[in-house]
């Protein structure tokens, strides 16, 4: 009976750390800032990314280096997000993945790389283009 229990137990604890150690990443996030946030940025609502962003960055030499490290990041990935944004015409999405796949987004590359190939796009993706006056 106690081999049975010592197994069913020494299953269990497998289970229950195994679960654990999948679950960790996914909080990762603001997670690694949960203290500097709750110290500095508590007035910021949960889910105001560009709050938080905004709070922490005028408390950037206080925070630890995880926390830091963090924020640069978030900071670059939305910077490279606006550019893409910026730069970026929907109704051409075909074609910025098939003539446009290795142009990085931003400062008009985009737009130029489908100025390019204006005689390949469809009609729509020409449509646009020419509604923001690439062409003309």
């Amino acid at each position: 009976m106690k081999t049975i229990l010592f197994i069913f137990s020494f299953i269990f604890i497998t289970i229950f750390l195994n679960t654990q150690a999948h679950a960790a990443p996914k909080q990762a996030g603001w997670g690694q800032c949960r203290g500097e946030i709750h110290m500095y940025c508590s007035e910021v609502k949960k889910g105001n990314d560009e709050g938080l962003i905004s709070c922490l960055s005028k408390y950037k030499r206080k925070l630890s280096d995880h926390c830091d490290k963090r924020l640069t990041t978030v900071k670059e990935s939305c910077k490279k997000k606006e550019k893409f944004e910026n730069d970026h015409i929907p109704e051409c999405n075909a074609e910025e993945k098939r003539y446009c796949q290795g142009v990085e987004p931003g400062n008009g590359r985009l737009k130029a790389c489908l100025r390019l190939h204006k005689h390949k796009i469809s009609e729509k993706c020409r449509e646009a283009l020419k509604k923001k006056s690439l062409f003309y």
